[in-house]
């Protein structure tokens, strides 16, 4: 994303491309931290197929995602992909919690615009400061291609989560719709089970440490 008109841009076979960002409104109720910082995330549309599935869980193959496909609205439900780390853990700690909560929020075009304040748009030298390594908003590290792939990472992710024992899983996963979001969120280490972030919707105002 370029730091100065805050557009963002990936290769193609002609050169560059104009990725359409979006900045997500904040929906929690509580007390909003000092430091509120933009993180970017690609959202698709999925459908899942589950075919088969071996574990010591008892109920029917789609049953994790006949429950996200209940409580979704609008339909299908999304799969978000952060694009922001390339961490195992933290995409996926924050992409199954994504999944799980479907939040619902407005998404307003552009990428969010940096205070005056924040250093930088773009991430500073790893282990320079003790926080995430950028200012106010967040560098994309993952193409729309690239996030397609780690979709299906964040998939199976949510299937262990939900799933007790998973030893295998036949599924298809349908992704569509690509979209790239900028999403409000705060860095506090008393959350470190999910990798240090709590996101500024209402689903997650209940996240304990």
């Amino acid at each position: 994303m370029c730091p100065r008109c805050r557009l963002a841009f990936e290769p193609s076979g002609e050169g560059l491309r104009e990725v359409k960002a979006a900045t997500g409104e904040m929906t929690t109720g509580l007390a909003l931290p000092a430091e509120i910082r933009y993180v970017a995330a690609w959202r698709f549309r999925a459908e899942a197929d589950v075919k088969s599935k071996e574990g010591d869980h008892w109920a029917p193959p789609g049953s994790v995602w006949a429950n996200i496909l209940r409580n979704a609205s609008p339909q299908p439900p999304f799969i978000y992909v952060p694009a922001f780390t390339l961490n195992r853990v933290t995409v996926q700690q924050l992409g199954t919690g994504l999944v799980l909560a479907q939040p619902h929020f407005e998404a307003h075009p552009g990428a969010p615009e940096a205070r005056s304040s924040a250093p930088r748009l773009v991430a500073s030298p790893e282990g320079e400061d003790e926080g995430p390594g950028f200012g106010q908003v967040s560098p994309v590290l993952l193409s729309a291609a690239d996030a397609e792939t780690v979709a299906h990472f964040v998939y199976l992710a949510v299937e262990t989560w939900a799933t007790s024992g998973l030893r295998s899983i036949d599924y298809d996963l349908a992704l569509t719709g690509a979209e790239l979001l900028f999403l409000p969120a705060a860095y506090d280490r008393r959350y470190a089970r999910d990798s240090f972030w709590r996101f500024l919707f209402r689903e997650f105002d209940a996240l304990q440490a």
